[in-house]
């Protein structure tokens, strides 16, 4: 499957500060990163802070495992119309469209 993404790659991580950061690679050249990204921040807001952070940092593997899933959902040949959309839906949301 090919991976043409807009969004920083990930893996992402969280750095705990006085507010959290979710950060990214920083792309250089092929597969090597040349630092971190910063894509996201969350402010700390009635103790959902951690579980909004880890919620945006598992987004790259998320949107690839929709992917995965409506390319396996679409080989297997059994009616999951209602899984297709919604598969479908999840990933438009997640690229912006």
């Amino acid at each position: 499957m090919e991976n043409k993404t807009k969004h920083t790659a990930g893996p992402w991580e969280i750095r705990e500060l006085e507010h959290i950061n979710i950060c990214g690679k920083l792309p250089g050249q092929g597969q090597q990163a040349i630092g971190r990204l910063q894509v996201a921040t969350v402010t700390r807001l009635r103790g959902q802070e951690k579980a909004n952070a880890a919620l945006i940092a598992a987004a790259p593997e998320l949107l690839a495992l929709c992917k995965e899933t409506l390319e396996a959902v679409d080989l297997d040949g059994n009616n999951r119309k209602g899984l297709r959309q919604a598969l479908q839906a999840a990933i438009a949301k997640a690229e912006g469209k």
